[in-house]
């Protein structure tokens, strides 16, 4: 994954960064630190983290031309709510396919909250009892108009996970202002692209921090068999080569190695490591060296030893 963001089309569509709110009384009762990051917090659709992937998904479609958005998911979907609300600010037409998948029904289920929200932003909303419905009204709605971008549930693609790939960069920065770094980052899995974002751009930019998921919807199991291709779809948008400079005590090799290793395999890519070599300042009196090229299933393709000076190289195809 390509740790510069800027040639992917992007609307803007939140308001960023979303503040890290510190949470003492929980903090207090579980031991750690903790902090949220208020992604709920936003200028637009009541907010959540679903604008986020909208940002890019948006963007995409705007470039391709689209004349319409439809988009998918439950009766009382936050994704849907924000698709709409984002429509209306973009003045693009939005359809939402919305199936009855929630065992819960009555008219104040379909007719208020979200549901709510989805008119006054002016969604035309298709209510379906079953995937094939959907499937069925999606292809009637292609067929109905004209250059229509379509958007799946939760907006979970890699294109959308590129939301919380920039959102990883927005933490690092925060946290860079503070000096104090979390050890552990914590989040939902469902619909899954914005794990995939967190996953894949904690590995792009670097940022060597535990990512525990928790599903919400399905299985662990599951769950990880939705996540893995929307990660691997993520990692492999507009990448040739992960490069990067770094410096790292000589006992340390193992640990440098293993991270080349980390990053290739989850950007799908080539990584050069230009390690420093020889002693520099901050206590760094024998450094690594072994700068080295890797392939994107983590074998290193060449490497130099811990001289200063070496030089290394591989012919990339």
């Amino acid at each position: 994954m390509a740790t510069d963001l800027s040639s992917f089309p992007r609307i803007q569509l939140g308001q960023w960064p979303s503040p890290l709110q510190p949470c003492p009384r929980l903090s207090a009762r579980l031991g750690p630190t903790v902090l949220v990051k208020r992604d709920d917090v936003s200028p637009l659709g009541v907010g959540g983290n679903k604008l986020r992937k909208l940002e890019y998904l948006l963007g995409a479609a705007l470039r391709d031309g689209a004349e319409r958005v439809v988009t998918f998911g439950a009766v009382q979907t936050n994704h849907g709510r924000l698709t709409a609300a984002a429509c209306a600010r973009l003045g693009l037409p939005c359809d939402l396919v919305l199936t009855r998948t929630v065992p819960r029904e009555g008219e104040a289920y379909e007719r208020s909250g979200n549901m709510l929200l989805d008119h006054v932003y002016g969604a035309t909303v298709h209510l379906v009892d079953t995937d094939e419905e959907a499937d069925a009204r999606h292809q009637e709605l292609l067929a109905r108009h004209g250059n229509v971008a379509s958007i799946p549930v939760g907006g979970s693609t890699g294109v959308g996970a590129l939301g919380y790939v920039a959102a990883v960069a927005e933490l690092i920065e925060q946290f860079g202002d503070t000096g104090v770094w979390p050890t552990r980052l914590v989040a939902p899995l469902a619909s899954a692209g914005t794990a995939a974002g967190l996953l894949v751009g904690a590995a792009a930019f670097g940022w060597e921090i535990d990512v525990e998921l928790i599903a919400v919807s399905r299985s662990a199991d599951a769950a990880r068999q939705v996540l893995l291709p929307i990660v691997a779809d993520t990692a492999a948008l507009n990448v040739d080569v992960y490069v990067a400079g770094l410096v790292h005590h000589d006992h340390e090799l193992q640990e440098q190695e293993a991270r080349a290793v980390r990053i290739a395999r989850a950007c799908n890519s080539y990584v050069a490591f230009a390690s420093f070599a020889g002693p520099t300042g901050g206590g760094y009196d024998r450094t690594a060296g072994n700068s080295a090229i890797y392939s994107a299933d983590g074998r290193a393709l060449a490497r130099t030893n811990g001289d200063v000076g070496g030089i290394v190289r591989f012919a990339l195809t």
